[in-house]
C-alpha cells in the first residue's frame, strides 16, 4: 500500500526538482518521496545543508508524524487525509 502510495506521489511530482521548494523541509521531503534509502549525510550533500541540519529537519518531521524510520537508513513518509 505505501509503495502504492508512494509511486503515486513520485507521478504527481513530475519531473520537478529539489529546487522547485521553498523551505528546506519541503526538500527534505522531496528526496524522501524520491527515495527514502538517502542517508541524513546524501541529503544535506544533495541540499547543500549541514548534516545536522537535515537531522534537526528529520526529527521534526519523525516528531510530527510525518515520516518515520524503518530500519537503519530508511525512511517511510506517512500521509495524513484530513
Amino acid at each position: 500500500m505505501l509503495g502504492l502510495i508512494r509511486d503515486i506521489l513520485k507521478e504527481l511530482a513530475g519531473n520537478s526538482t529539489v529546487e522547485n521548494y521553498s523551505t528546506a523541509e519541503d526538500k527534505v521531503i522531496e528526496l524522501v518521496i524520491k527515495n527514502g534509502n538517502l542517508s541524513a549525510a546524501k541529503m544535506a550533500e544533495q541540499l547543500g545543508l549541514s548534516a545536522r541540519q537535515v537531522q534537526r529537519i528529520l526529527r521534526k518531521l519523525k516528531d510530527q508524524g510525518k515520516i518515520e524510520h524503518v530500519g537503519a537508513n530508511r525512511i517511510r513518509l506517512i500521509l495524513t487525509l484530513k
